[in-house]
């Protein structure tokens, strides 16, 4: 969600791209469709393997892509950013999956089930909240100097925010 809501400003303003809202929903169509089938699979192995693992696989691969799109400004090139696009993608819809699975894994029942939920709930909205606020703040303050350093800093961010949630599940118990 850091980038999710300028991926339009990043195409017009770094990648230089003629439609940028067009482009952008191409973008983001790539990568609901790319996620489709890890959804599936990563689905399927975490109820073999365990819930962790997959968090750990997609979490990481979500930080991959987000580092990659930092060469994507580098070297502006739509034909990149889909691919980069497709491999977040295919992490996102691991990621989704697993999360809901574990989710349902170490929520209790009972009467706190719907307190609970509540507060997962919160913690999925809130970074959609929080994240483009953040981003648009790193993005103003830096682009006096460089836009392009403003999206470097936004993207080391994002892999930042994968690679912390990561390490925050390790500390789930009841889950493997």
């Amino acid at each position: 969600y850091s980038v999710f809501t300028f991926f339009q400003y990043f195409l017009k303003d770094i990648i230089r791209v003629a439609n940028p809202v067009e482009q952008s929903s191409y973008l983001i169509g790539i990568i609901i469709v790319a996620g489709i089938p890890t959804s599936i699979i990563a689905g399927s192995l975490s109820d073999r393997h365990g819930r962790k693992p997959m968090v750990y696989l997609s979490g990481g691969l979500m930080a991959l892509a987000s580092i990659i799109f930092i060469a994507v400004a580098l070297f502006p090139s739509m034909a990149f950013t889909y691919v980069v696009g497709a491999l977040f993608g295919i992490g996102y819809g691991a990621y989704q999956a697993v999360d809901w699975a574990l989710a349902i894994d170490v929520l209790p029942g009972g009467e706190d089930a719907a307190k609970d939920m509540g507060i997962w709930h919160v913690a999925i909205v809130l970074p959609q909240i929080l994240a483009p606020a953040i981003t648009g703040l790193t993005l103003n303050a830096l682009k006096s100097q460089s836009l392009l350093l403003g999206y470097t800093v936004v993207f080391i961010l994002t892999a930042i925010w994968f690679v912390l949630g990561t390490v925050f599940v390790r500390q789930i118990k009841g889950a493997r």
